[in-house]
């Protein structure tokens, strides 16, 4: 779902036509991937709009965040979650 979301989102950004440099999200926007959120295999991933796309989730509820400018103690939970590579946290 959540790879879905951002194949669409490349595509619809490549299908208008516009100067892609001035939209307010990129392959390299932060952004935070849930799944299954409240269950025993819940996962939360921060990352890259390119690194949550070769993520995989697994099986839905899924949700997708993308990031804007972040206080301090959002940047550490995001640090917390974020993907290293070749690596999906289940926390």
């Amino acid at each position: 779902m959540i790879h879905n979301i951002l194949m669409l989102l490349t595509y619809k950004k490549q299908e208008c036509g516009l100067n892609i440099e001035n939209w307010s999200y990129s392959e390299e926007t932060e952004c935070v991937g849930f799944a299954r959120l409240g269950s025993e295999d819940q996962i939360i991933v921060a990352g890259t709009m390119r690194q949550l796309q070769m993520t995989d989730f697994g099986q839905p509820l899924h949700c997708f965040v993308i990031a804007g400018k972040t206080h301090p103690v959002e940047e550490e939970m995001l640090d917390f979650y974020r993907l290293e590579t070749g690596i999906v946290a289940k926390r």
